[in-house]
Parts: C-alpha cells; sequence; structure tokens
C-alpha cells in the first residue's frame, strides 16, 4: 500500500462523516485480509517518518486492529514491527506520539514471543536520557511488565538503582510518577526473595516524592502512585514486600491522608495505600495503627462532611424528600468522608472484632456527646454502624461448607460482638436518634440503626433472632424509631423517612414472628400517616416498611388490609400521583410491592373481590414497560424479534408490577388462572425485551454512556480498550418477568397449561441469554414446572398420563437438549451453573414420571413415560459430566485457596466458603441429572458414560482424598451398576473395594452411598457382591450401631445401612450362612426406617411380607422379635396418621420440646397404603392372640404417639 495511500485511509478513518469513516472502515479492513503484511509495513513507515505528527499519532493508534494479524504475518514484516516500535520509543521527539507508540507496546508485546533487546535497552538508556525521554522509558518497561513479566523480571536487578534515582526531586513531576509506577509495577510481580527486598527499600522514597509532588499541585500524577502502589503492595508477595518498611509505608500514607492542604483525591489514594499496608503488614503494624491514629484518622476525616449542599440544616428543614446519598463505590467523585468511612469498614472486616472494637468504641463514645459539633457526633454515630455491619459478618470460623471451627462463644453474636456491646451500641444510636438536637445527626442515627438490622439481624441464624428481639424489645429501638416516624417542628421529613427505612431492615427475615406482632401496632400508627405526605421519597420509603410489616407478621396484618387496600391501589394507579417524574415511579412501584405483601396477610377467597380492581394497574404497568406488541410476545423468543426497551420510570414501574404478580400469583394459585389471560402475553413480552448490548472501540479513558445503558471500559490484548454498553434497566425487567413467570408457573399448575407452548418458547430463548446469568438460571428453573403443568392440564381434560406427556414430548426433548448444552458452557459465578444443572435434573424427572412428585419411589420395575432417544440421552451425559467436571475443579481450586491463603481477611474466608457450598450443590444437581438419565436410558447409557462420566469421575472414585468428589462418583458408579445390571458388570470390582472402604469412612455422605450401593448390588448383582458379605456386614453393623448413629447427620448413612443389610440377608443368604437369625433380629431392632423415604418403603413392606409369611427368623425364637415389630407397626401408623392429619405425630416428634431456633422438617412417609393395611392386620392378629395384659405389657414402653396409633389401628 503507497504512502499517499495509507496516508488518505488514515484520514479517513479519524473522518467525521459516517458514510466516510464505514467506507474507509470497510476497506482497511479488506486490505488487511487480503494483504496483511503489506498494511502494516504501509503503517509502520507512516509511523516513523511521515512529517505530519497527528498522521504519526493516528497511525500509532490504528497499529492495534493490523497487530491482530500477527499469525498471519512474514518474519521480516514482524521484525519490522519491533524495530519500528523500539526506535520510536527511543527517537520519536514529539512527546504525544512518543506516548501512544509506548501504550502500543504493550500490545506488541503481548503478540511476540520475543523482542530481544527492548527492555535492557530502555534501561540502558534511562541514566542519560532527557527527562521526557525517561518518562516514555519508564512506562514502557511498566508496559512490558503488564503484558511480559518475563522479560522483565531478569532485568528487575539493573532497573532498580536508575530507576530509584528517577525519583529525585530534581525530576520533573511526570518523571517521577512514572518510575515510582515502573518501580511498583515490576516490584508486584517479582517472586525471588532476594530481589523484592530489594524493591521494597523504594517504597519508602516513592511515597516522600508523592508527598513532595502533592506540595507542588501534581495531583494526577500522586493519585496515579498511590494507586499503582496500592496494587504493588497488595500483590501475593505483599507480606515479603513490607517486611522490612511497613511501618516506613504505614507512616508515609498516613501522613499524606493526613494533611488538609492535599486534594480529596490524593487523600483518599494516600487512605487505600495506608488501609492495605496495615492489613498486610502484620500484628505489630495492625495494633500500633489501630491504637495509634488509624481509628483517629478515619473518624476525623468522617467528620468532613460539608456545610454546604445536601447537609445544610436549612436544605434539612425545607427539603421533603432524604438527600441522595454519594457511592463510596465511586472513588473518584465521593467525598473523603465516604473513602474514610469505606476505610473504617475494611480495617473493622480484615483485623477482626477482638482487635477493633475495644479502641474504636473507646474513640467513638468520647465524640457522640453533645459537647461536639454535630458533625463529629454524625461521624461517631455513622462509625458505630460501619463497626456493626463490618464485624457483625460471620467469622471464618463460623458456619461455610467445610467450616471446622467452633462457634462463636456464648453470649455472642456474629462476628465478635457480645451482648454487653450491642446493648451499649444501641444504647448510643437510640439516644441520638431521640435526643440529639442536629437533625442531621438523628438522620444518620435512624439510618445507622438500621444498618445494624441488617448486619446482625439479616441472618438466619440463633444469634441474628436474639439481635432482632433485642431490637423489638418494649421500649427499645423499635420504639425509638415508631417515634421518630412523627414529623414534628425541627423533625422533618427526611429523619421520619430514614427512621422508616430503618424499621423495614429490622423487620428481617430472622425477625421473630410475635416481636414483630407485638409491636406492628405502633409501628402502624407510625406509619399509615406518611402514606399521605407530600413528599414522594418518605411516602414511598413507608409504603416498603408497611409491606415489611405485612410480610413479618403474616396473618395478623389482616387488620390492616380493608383500611389499606384501597388507598395503597389508588397510590399504584396513575389516577394519584405523589412527586414527578422518577420520584412519581418510585410510589407507585412501592405500592404495588406493598399491594403483594398486603394480599398475601389474608385469604384468596377474602381476596376475590378486590382482585381485578388491585391486578389492573399492576398489568397495565406491565404492558407499558414491555413497550411491545402483547400479541407478539409469544413469537418473540422463537422468531428472535425482541421488544425495544421502555423508559427508565416505565421500567422501574414494571419491574415492581412483576414482582406484585409473582407474590400475588403465588399466593393465589390455581385461583389466579382468570389473570392469566391477560398476564401472560406482557410478561413474555418484558422476558424478551432487549438489552441493547453493544461493544465499539474506545480510547484510553472511559467516556459517560447515554442513556439508560451503563457501560464499561475494558482493555483486551490485540484489541485495545473496548467499551462494552448494556441497558441494565432492561436486564432488571428480564430479570423480573423470568422470575414471576417461574412463580405462576410453579403456583398455578395445570392453569398454565394453556400457555405452556408460548411461555417454553419464550424460556428456551433465555436459557442461552449471553449477557446474563440470572436470566438463564431463571429460565432454566421454570422450564420443567411449565411443561409439568401443561402435563397437569391434559390429564385434567381426560387424557392418559402417557399420551398427557407425548403431547409435550417435543417442547420437553428440545428443553432438554438445550438445558444440557447450555450446562456445558456455563463457567459464570452468578448463580447460572447451579440453577441450570439443577433444571437439567428437574427437566429429565418430569420424562421419567411426568407431572408425580414420585421419583424418589421409581424402581426398576416402573418405565419411564417418555423414552429419552439416543442423541438426547448423550446431549444429556454430556452436559451433566461437563458440568460435574467443571464444577469439581473448581472445589479443587476453592479448598486449596481456603488452606492456603491464611492472610485473607475473615469475611472473605466466609464468602469463599459459601461459594464452596454452592459449587458442591453444583456437583450433586448434576450427578443427580446424571443419575436419572441413567434410570431412564439404562443400558444405552453405557458409551456415553464410558466416554464422558469416567474420565471425570473414574479418578475420583479410587481417590477418597476429597470427600465431596469421592461421593460424586460412588454415586454415578452406583447408580450405573445398579440400573445397568450385568452390562456394567466391569465397573463392579473397582467399586467394590471403594464401598468396603467408605462404609467405614469419617464422612457421612460417603458412609451413607456406600452402604446404599452395597443394598443396590445386593439386589441387581448378588454374585458380585456375595464376597464382600464377610466384610459388609460388620461394617453395616458398625454404622447402625453408632452410639450417634440416630444424629440429624448420620440417620441417612443409617437408614441405608439398615436397608442394605436386609438386601444382603434376603438376596446373598448362602454367603451369609448360619449367622441369619441373628442379623434377621438386629435388623427388627434397628427399624423404623425414619430419614430416606425410599428405604422406609422397602424395608417396612418386606417387614410385613416376612411376618406374613411367617419367617422365623423375623418372629425370633418362640416371638421374642414380636415387640420390636408392634413397635415398628406402631411408629408406621403414627406416620400415616401425621401425613393425613389425624393428630398422631412421629415418636421424635412428641419425644422433646420445640427449639424456636430450630426449623422442622416434614416427616417422611414411612410406607405404603397397602404396606400400613397389611401391618394393621398382622397387628390385630398379634393382639387377638394375645392377653390382653400381655400386650398392655408390651406397649407400655413405647411412646405415647405410638401407642394411641396402635390403639386406632387395633380397635374395632
Amino acid at each position: 500500500m503507497a504512502a499517499v495511500s495509507i496516508t488518505t485511509m488514515i484520514e479517513s478513518l479519524q473522518s467525521g462523516d459516517n458514510d466516510v469513516r464505514k467506507k474507509a472502515e470497510a476497506s482497511f479492513a479488506a486490505a488487511l485480509e487480503s494483504a496483511p503484511a503489506q498494511v502494516v509495513r504501509s503503517m509502520l513507515e507512516a509511523m516513523a517518518s511521515h512529517p505530519d505528527e497527528s498522521t504519526r499519532l493516528a497511525a500509532a493508534v490504528f497499529m492495534l486492529q493490523p497487530l491482530e494479524t500477527w499469525p498471519r504475518l512474514d518474519e521480516d514484516t514482524r521484525q519490522m514491527v519491533l524495530r519500528v516500535f523500539a526506535d520510536r520509543t527511543l527517537n520519536e521527539p514529539v512527546f504525544a506520539v512518543r506516548r501512544r507508540v509506548v501504550n502500543s507496546c504493550m500490545h506488541v508485546a503481548r503478540v511476540t514471543s520475543a523482542w530481544p533487546g527492548v527492555v535492557e535497552g530502555a534501561i540502558g538508556a534511562l541514566p542519560t536520557a532527557s527527562p521526557e525521554h525517561k518518562e516514555s522509558l519508564l512506562t514502557l518497561v511498566s508496559r512490558i511488565a503488564e503484558a511480559r513479566p518475563e522479560w522483565v523480571i531478569p532485568q528487575a536487578a539493573a532497573l532498580a538503582a536508575p530507576a530509584a534515582a528517577c525519583l529525585a526531586t530534581g525530576n520533573p513531576a511526570p518523571v517521577r510518577a512514572a518510575a515510582a509506577g515502573c518501580i511498583s509495577r515490576v516490584a508486584s510481580r517479582l517472586e525471588d526473595p532476594a530481589a523484592i527486598t530489594g524493591y521494597s527499600a523504594a517504597l519508602g522514597p516513592i511515597l516522600t516524592a508523592t508527598r513532595e509532588m502533592a506540595s507542588e499541585g501534581a495531583e494526577s500524577e500522586c493519585r496515579e502512585v498511590l494507586s499503582d502502589l496500592t496494587s504493588a503492595i497488595g500483590g501475593m508477595n505483599a507480606r515479603l514486600l513490607l517486611k522490612s518498611c511497613a511501618a516506613t509505608v504505614v507512616g508515609g500514607a498516613e501522613s499524606i491522608a493526613a494533611t488538609d492542604s492535599f486534594s480529596d483525591e490524593v487523600r483518599t489514594e494516600a487512605i487505600q495505600v495506608f488501609i492495605t499496608a496495615c492489613q498486610l503488614a502484620g500484628p505489630q503494624v495492625r495494633s500500633a495503627s489501630l491504637h495509634g491514629s488509624l481509628i483517629t484518622l478515619c473518624l476525623r476525616l468522617m467528620s468532613r462532611v460539608p456545610e454546604d449542599g445536601v447537609m445544610v440544616p436549612s436544605a434539612f428543614a425545607a427539603l421533603p424528600y432524604a438527600p441522595e446519598q454519594l457511592s463510596t463505590s465511586m472513588r473518584d467523585i465521593a467525598s473523603l468522608a465516604d473513602v474514610a468511612e469505606d476505610a473504617l469498614d475494611r480495617v473493622a472486616s480484615s483485623f477482626g472484632a477482638s482487635l477493633v472494637l475495644t479502641p474504636a468504641m473507646a474513640a467513638i463514645s468520647s465524640l457522640v456527646t453533645g459537647s461536639q459539633p454535630w458533625n463529629v457526633r454524625r461521624a461517631a454515630v455513622v462509625a458505630i454502624a460501619v463497626l456493626v455491619n463490618a464485624c457483625g459478618r460471620p467469622s471464618a470460623a463460623q458456619g461455610g461448607a467445610g467450616a471446622g471451627g467452633a462457634h462463636a462463644a456464648k453470649g455472642r453474636a456474629q462476628g465478635g460482638f457480645t451482648r454487653e456491646q450491642r446493648a451499649a451500641v444501641l444504647a448510643m444510636l437510640v439516644k441520638a436518634l431521640s435526643a440529639d438536637p442536629d437533625p442531621r445527626v438523628r438522620y444518620e442515627a435512624a439510618r445507622s440503626l438500621g444498618r445494624y438490622a441488617e448486619a446482625l439481624c439479616d441472618q438466619h441464624t440463633p444469634s441474628a433472632r436474639t439481635a432482632c428481639r433485642e431490637m423489638c424489645s418494649p421500649g427499645g429501638a423499635m420504639t425509638a424509631l415508631a417515634a421518630a416516624c412523627k414529623p414534628t417542628a425541627g423533625h422533618p421529613l427526611v429523619v421520619c423517612g430514614a427512621a422508616a427505612e430503618a424499621i423495614k431492615h429490622c423487620l428481617s427475615s430472622a425477625c421473630p414472628h410475635e416481636a414483630a406482632v407485638e409491636r406492628m401496632p405502633e409501628l402502624m400508627a407510625a406509619l399509615q400517616p406518611l402514606l399521605g405526605t407530600p413528599s414522594a421519597s418518605v411516602t414511598a420509603q413507608a409504603l416498603e416498611t408497611v409491606a415489611a410489616v405485612a410480610a413479618a407478621t403474616g396473618d395478623e396484618f389482616s387488620a390492616y388490609y380493608a383500611p389499606l387496600i384501597g388507598p395503597i391501589r389508588s397510590i399504584a394507579s396513575s389516577s394519584t400521583v405523589i412527586g414527578t417524574g422518577a420520584e412519581a415511579a418510585r410510589v407507585r412501584a412501592a405500592a404495588m410491592v406493598c399491594l403483594g405483601s398486603l394480599v398475601e396477610s389474608v385469604s384468596p377467597e377474602e381476596f376475590k373481590a378486590d382482585a381485578a380492581a388491585t391486578l389492573g394497574p399492576i398489568f397495565e404497568a406491565i404492558t407499558a414497560a414491555s413497550s411491545g406488541d402483547p400479541a407478539a410476545a409469544a413469537a418473540a423468543g422463537s422468531a428472535g424479534t425482541a421488544p425495544a426497551p421502555a423508559s427508565g420510570s416505565a421500567m422501574q414501574l414494571g419491574q415492581a408490577a412483576l414482582t406484585a404478580v409473582g407474590r400475588i400469583g403465588s399466593h393465589l394459585g390455581p385461583d389466579f388462572a382468570p389473570f392469566l389471560g391477560p398476564i401472560v402475553p406482557p410478561l413474555l413480552a418484558a422476558a424478551s425485551v432487549n438489552v441493547d448490548f453493544s461493544a465499539s472501540q474506545a480510547e484510553d479513558e472511559v467516556h459517560p454512556s447515554s442513556g439508560d445503558g451503563k457501560s464499561v471500559v475494558v482493555s483486551l490484548s490485540g484489541v485495545g480498550n473496548v467499551r462494552f454498553q448494556m441497558n441494565t434497566d432492561a436486564v432488571t425487567e428480564k430479570q423480573e418477568a423470568l422470575s414471576s413467570l417461574l412463580d405462576l408457573c410453579v403456583s398455578c399448575g395445570a392453569a398454565v397449561g394453556p400457555f405452556a407452548p408460548q411461555i417454553v418458547a419464550v424460556l428456551m430463548a433465555q436459557v442461552s441469554e449471553k449477557f446474563n446469568g440470572v436470566c438463564r438460571a431463571l429460565a432454566s428453573s421454570a422450564l420443567a414446572p411449565c411443561i409439568q403443568a401443561a402435563v397437569e392440564y391434559a390429564q385434567g381434560q381426560g387424557a392418559t398420563e402417557a399420551a398427557a406427556v407425548a403431547s409435550v414430548a417435543p417442547m420437553l426433548l428440545a428443553s432438554i437438549t438445550a438445558v444440557a448444552q447450555q450446562a456445558r458452557q456455563e463457567v459464570t459465578t452468578d448463580g447460572a451453573p447451579l440453577q441450570m444443572a439443577e433444571a437439567l435434573k428437574d427437566l429429565v424427572v418430569v420424562s421419567l414420571v411426568g407431572a408425580r412428585d414420585e421419583v424418589h419411589l421409581f424402581t426398576k420395575a416402573d418405565t419411564p413415560v417418555l423414552a429419552l432417544p439416543k442423541e438426547v440421552v448423550e446431549e444429556c451425559v454430556l452436559g451433566s459430566c461437563s458440568a460435574a467436571g467443571m464444577a469439581a475443579e473448581r472445589i479443587r481450586v476453592k479448598r486449596e485457596d481456603i488452606e492456603h491463603h491464611g492472610h485473607t481477611d475473615a469475611h472473605a474466608i466466609v464468602m469463599m466458603r459459601e461459594d464452596l457450598k454452592d459449587e458442591e450443590t453444583i456437583l450433586r444437581h448434576s450427578i443427580d441429572a446424571l443419575g436419572y438419565v441413567i434410570k431412564s436410558a439404562r443400558a444405552g447409557v453405557l458409551a456415553s458414560f464410558a466416554l464422558q462420566a469416567e474420565p471425570v469421575l473414574g479418578p475420583r472414585l479410587v481417590d477418597a482424598s476429597n470427600a465431596v468428589l469421592h461421593h460424586a462418583a460412588l454415586c454415578s458408579f452406583v447408580d450405573v451398576c445398579e440400573w445397568c445390571g450385568e452390562h456394567a458388570a466391569r465397573y463392579v470390582p473397582e467399586l467394590t473395594k471403594a464401598l468396603g472402604k467408605g462404609m467405614v469412612g469419617e464422612d457421612e455422605d460417603v458412609r451413607q452411598v456406600s452402604c446404599y450401593g452395597v443394598g443396590a448390588l445386593a439386589e441387581s448383582q448378588p454374585a458380585a457382591i456375595a464376597p464382600l458379605t464377610s466384610v459388609a456386614i460388620p461394617a453395616l453393623l458398625s454404622v447402625i450401631n453408632r452410639p450417634d448413629a440416630r444424629s440429624e447427620e448420620n440417620e441417612f448413612a443409617t437408614d441405608n445401612a439398615v436397608s442394605a443389610l436386609a438386601k444382603l440377608l434376603r438376596h446373598c443368604s448362602e454367603a451369609v450362612g448360619a449367622d441369619a437369625p441373628r442379623l434377621w433380629t438386629a435388623w427388627v431392632k434397628a427399624l423404623p426406617i425414619r430419614s430416606d423415604e425410599t428405604e422406609a418403603f422397602y424395608c417396612h413392606a418386606l417387614l410385613a411380607e416376612q411376618v406374613e409369611k411367617g419367617n422365623p427368623f423375623i418372629l425370633g425364637e418362640g416371638g421374642s422379635n414380636l415387640p420390636d415389630i408392634v413397635r415398628v407397626c406402631g411408629e408406621v401408623f403414627a406416620s400415616a396418621a401425621a401425613a393425613s392429619g389425624d393428630g398422631a405425630g412421629s415418636a421424635e416428634a412428641s419425644a422433646g420440646e420445640d427449639d424456636e431456633d430450630d426449623e422442622e422438617e416434614e416427616p417422611i412417609t414411612m410406607a405404603s397404603t397397602e404396606t400400613v393395611t397389611s401391618m394393621v392386620g398382622l397387628v390385630r392378629g398379634v393382639a387377638a392372640k394375645l392377653p390382653a395384659a400381655a400386650l398392655a405389657t408390651m406397649v407400655a414402653s413405647m411412646p405415647e404417639n405410638v401407642r394411641a396409633a396402635l390403639a386406632m389401628a387395633t380397635a374395632k
């Protein structure tokens, strides 16, 4: 390409005329495709020698795209690229052009495997280069350190001295900044201890230079240096880097942060260095900082709230709405007070309560008194909330998967707050709310009480419930908040709104029901007047809190239904508007959500009269938000067309309306059927709305997004900066619509059936939605209940189960295939992998048993209601095994992270354990899905199993080092051997070895599946398991006879051991031999089965059958086992009575007192109706043969409910 033509091309690529630019882009792309080397050479020539500096600059910018063709370039052209870029870095006279060349060098480094001499040349040129060239050379080394650290690390020793020399006072600020950034970036990538120690000596001079630059007004350079330094000392080698200079770094950063004459932006970055260094510097520096100046500094800076703007007292008195609070995540525009607040949060959450609370509370208690200025009192109140939020998080030793530590000491709340400390905190906040003379302090006190409730009450733990009770106690925090909801002279509405919002947080899911009910009258007396204020914000806060009161009090809130339903419905409709624009939308949205809570407080029958009027404005909001043709919504998913998103206010309303529909529909269940016709089309349109995703080239800086979209700029190797933009409001609307569809499919059952084809079409399109894992998760979760609803509907119209399932077969098979394909691609961490794995399992279950909730009773004698075609089986196996394999690898990595990253703060450890728990759930769902496919296809699955499952699970079958992964492998190999019979015989030898070890292992889940596997093989392949009998029986008895055999953790393993013992006795009798009488007696005494319903049905049916046959081993010598047989029958009867609502419960249910903090699990059904009938006859027969006194003696020691159940069963 001639020089003249490349110059013309560059000019056209920069044209302001869209048509000219687009044509140039097309021509440029075509030239790159046909002759990449020629284009690259021409661009290099323009960049190196064109007389016009703007052309050289543009050539350097546009070189990024040609660099993508690197694999297609010949060696001569590649060498020319390296030569020209190296030469221009040293010799380009214009700084702006040279800076662009240097930035592009990072992309050159990424595409080439070697660039001989570039780092050495830059370092060698540093001592004699001009100041401008020094900046360029240091920046070049920094950029290459990011892209190719392996090129820079060998030169680190040679770089240290000349780079440190550039920090000296005589150098211009840009040179000192570039030197500091270069040193920080290289230091963060070093691994050799000697090299790291050498670079740590430069950290102090970096901070000294930064302080000097700040004094000189070089603000942008200071911010960049401090940001780089934060990254460096937060790296993997941080402890070693700070070993010899921690005090210097902490002191230097603190000095900058504490200097009032420096800009807030510089001090903000200094705080980040300060906190990061303190976090990683070791206990001595931490303690000194905490007891010295760290907390004092944070509190001092938190008091720097402005006297003008939103915090002006007159504004508080005049404005009827709450002022917007600056986001601490937007560090470039947040106030220094917000940054200090965030810093205090980081300190408290990472250091822990034991190190933070005592000095912090001592400092705060002296600042909250009336003698201090209002801004100091405000800072103290906010600091309390920060500390509670940070120290109230669970510590690493509390909960989370795999947590081995003890629970918090008795009397402590989460994270280390004692009851005494909680009482002191509440007292300070309540006093500030009730008595502080300044409304700004009262406002923050109300907000801080809300944050206190969020931190300590919004967790499902006994201590959370205790904290909630403390807030709800008579005359306590809740009473003070209710009183603060009443506007008076000097007590503006903004404080009332904050108090109302705080009450909402207090009424969390952990709030004891009785406590919420007790406070309900005073709360509603305070909140109801706020519903009629002229303030949109306060009205919205009051509505949201009324909804929270309704949710916390349940049926008891029904007394407020009649007086509130009309006014709130009026607010929700467009006829009554408080505020304008976004304010009005927020009020109406809050009213719609409140309507959902109101409806849930009354019975469906009571709501029927109000249903049409209440749902009308909700439906209208959904239709307006969907902004599409509702009639075309059904075709949107399959046709690939999506409605355009509505305005922000309409979307806000639509999202709230969608939430309300989901709640009301779930509450009404089948009674919602008359409203499905009007609501399903707009729901489908909302679920299909276009999210307006786009990607475009961006400059170095991030440009503000336009319209409703949100954008982010990221740097991509070989591409440069790319802006990704998406309408996040539209994404939220999709999520709410899909969530409502899921609720309706689950709750309304057969009524959804007529709409199933349209719903499934939209859900299928969203299963592979590229940009949002939550949408994929919700769509996949809704497929199975939607198809089940269609089956129920068809059966309700008179179709047989087989015909009903056949009618949905096309969409069921398509759904299984789509979810299986997506499951193997899910690598996000937003919940999609978990829901996708569960959805695949649920869909396969529909193919097994249709709409029946009886998959746990599916046996080898049963036939799937829909046979899965070979290609669907293959997709299922591939999808489930891929998902299982990815989850297994993530589990391995996360366990290593938890074990080896001891420096991570306690909150991070808890989060990592929560992530680990999710990964284990993904693995379990994936293995369950594979198991159901095995049950469906049986021997037809073996080829796919060998190809997909063996490589993933085979190694885990013999490796028991990770119990979770070992358990998953055992489950799958047991399933395949049980359901494929002799066709899977090749797996049996290795499996039996694993089962033998697993039965006596430490992990209860491994014991459970090992016991189950022994029983399964005894039934399906008795000849193969018989040699294991001499080992298996003692192992099974050890499980059954453990002292803690019936504990919650071990009961499933015990039940499976009891069942496996019966199966061995029944199917391997020859191997058992003379021990049979003793073992059958042990089996009878171990009954009943209480947790595993499948094994309970089997064992109790076997007991009835063998007693009817008069099996002497079961009855015992001289009928010695009859008392135990009658006892077992009595417990089965009690279970059946409890299930039917006749009043008798299980033996365990009546054996102890209820614990309000324990969640009760629904008892299982212990036997089929046929087995219960057989047992009734059996017990009556025993009763008929025994004297009444003997029978009374036999049952005297049994629990009362069992005696009652036996009496009912034997009554004539």
